[in-house]
């Protein structure tokens, strides 16, 4: 088994692959910082090595040249067709329910498109996330969720599909089947563009409401700078207006008192509200 792994999702699942006995062959990280899962590898004498795309193919193929599965767990690297080709099936775990929401943020674009939201294990093919489905399960987006929670109810539901489905799916009574060709693909590009809005662009309360959620990142509480956050109990995320112009921006503590004192025009809540009534 070959392994791409990455974050919590991938530590959890790995976790559980190692405590089942499976067969792992080699470990693939993004960089030496994934500690818990270098430390399952190095406490388990499973090999492991940082990703580099010039060499991924020969490293992966020095520890195994051939293997029955090959998995991507949260790994954010596209995989060239050679090195897809090492194993007979390959799944990737991944945060929408496909065909919505292929690529990049699906947190943030479930929330600012109103797209039913949830996680899906699917084939690895040669496209993005275009891969025949295993299996999916739904994650309730609820009215006060933002980008950062709806993340993490992600998380925890890949987690939780990928431990429950892993023992069929391998033992083939769960068989992948093809998708709608119909769907949506989203990029990081996409959603920093999506950032930076016209007063104009929102035709409604309800779809400036979901474009501030779905790009809010950061959950903390500072009352001291309450009179530049949105009209949301808890939220980071600063509206910097310019020339009618909205910039969506999540800070974490530090950011937000390093800009504290240099906001000088902000959406504030009642002129937000002013402008839809």
């Amino acid at each position: 088994m070959i392994i791409f792994a990455s974050k919590f999702v991938g530590f959890k699942c790995l976790k559980y692959l190692e405590e089942a006995d499976e067969a792992i062959s080699v470990v693939v990280v993004p960089t030496a910082s994934e500690l818990s899962i270098i430390d399952i590898c190095e406490t388990n004498g499973i090999h492991w090595f940082v990703y580099d795309e010039t060499t991924v193919l020969k490293s992966v193929k020095s520890y195994c040249d051939s293997a029955d599965w090959l998995l991507n767990l949260w790994s954010p690297f596209i995989l060239k067709p050679e090195v897809l080709k090492l194993a007979e099936k390959r799944l990737n775990v991944h945060p929408s329910l496909v065909p919505a929401c292929r690529g990049n943020d699906t947190a943030a674009w479930s929330i600012r498109l109103s797209l039913q939201a949830g996680v899906s294990l699917i084939e690895m093919d040669n496209g993005i996330d275009t891969g025949g489905i295993y299996c999916q399960e739904e994650v309730l987006v609820e009215p006060n969720d933002t980008g950062k929670l709806l993340y993490e109810k992600q998380v925890n539901a890949s987690i939780q599909l990928f431990k429950n489905s892993w023992p069929r799916i391998k033992n083939g009574k769960i068989l992948p089947l093809p998708q709608n060709s119909t769907g949506t693909h989203f990029t990081r590009a996409m959603t920093n563009e999506d950032r930076l809005k016209e007063w104009s662009s929102f035709s409604n309360q309800e779809a400036f409401d979901n474009w501030v959620r779905a790009h809010d990142f950061f959950q903390i509480r500072l009352p001291k700078f309450s009179s530049i956050m949105a009209a949301y109990t808890g939220l980071s995320l600063v509206l910097l207006m310019n020339d009618c112009r909205l910039e969506a921006r999540s800070y974490s503590k530090e950011g937000l008192l390093a800009i504290g004192d240099q906001v000088h025009s902000v959406a504030t809540v009642q002129n937000i509200n002013a402008k839809f009534k």
